[in-house]
């Protein structure tokens, strides 16, 4: 028993440290998931400017082998977009709630396949823009919500205030 100690008093305790003490594993793996989801979502972005590349040299005019035709740049524009669509579901948070856009990029993923099927089948330039269009519809809408998502401290402890300060600006 120290002298500063009251006898049947429980010891005092150490006053709690400022910023906590941070697990460095946790902070580096959400960063790496940061990171990780980024390159994803610049991925899908490069696929993406490759669908509107290919329609764009296919409205120009090519002589070239398989974007010569509407059936074989549908083709080429579906393959990419499946691409970019499966790096941006890997790359989506898990913990974002997909109700603000779950609609809305269901109609547009429909759209865009039930479009592709047609394209493939007759051939049609039509069907090959709404494929373009839906593609790159489902490219932003994915990318204006990856870009409005705010990313939350690893450790809610991280956003509690100093000592003595309540308030941002109060000394």
């Amino acid at each position: 028993m120290t002298t500063s100690q009251i006898p049947g008093q429980p010891p005092p305790q150490q006053p709690p440290q400022y910023p906590p003490p941070r697990q460095p594993c946790l902070v580096l793996a959400a960063r790496v998931r940061t990171a990780r989801r980024t390159v994803l979502y610049a991925t899908a972005t490069v696929l993406t400017g490759l669908i509107v590349g290919v329609y764009a040299v296919f409205l120009s005019g090519t002589s070239g082998w398989l974007i010569s035709s509407a059936r074989g740049t549908t083709a080429i524009v579906l393959v990419l977009g499946i691409g970019a669509w499966a790096l941006q579901s890997l790359a989506r948070n898990q913990s974002l709630s997909a109700r603000d856009v779950g609609p809305v990029a269901t109609v547009l993923s429909h759209v865009a396949l039930i479009a592709a099927v047609i394209g493939l089948i007759t051939g049609s330039p039509v069907a090959l823009a709404v494929l373009v269009v839906g593609a790159t519809a489902l490219w932003l809408l994915t990318t204006v919500r990856h870009a409005s998502t705010v990313i939350g401290p690893v450790h809610p402890e991280e956003t509690a205030p100093a000592p003595g300060r309540d308030k941002v600006g109060a000394s």
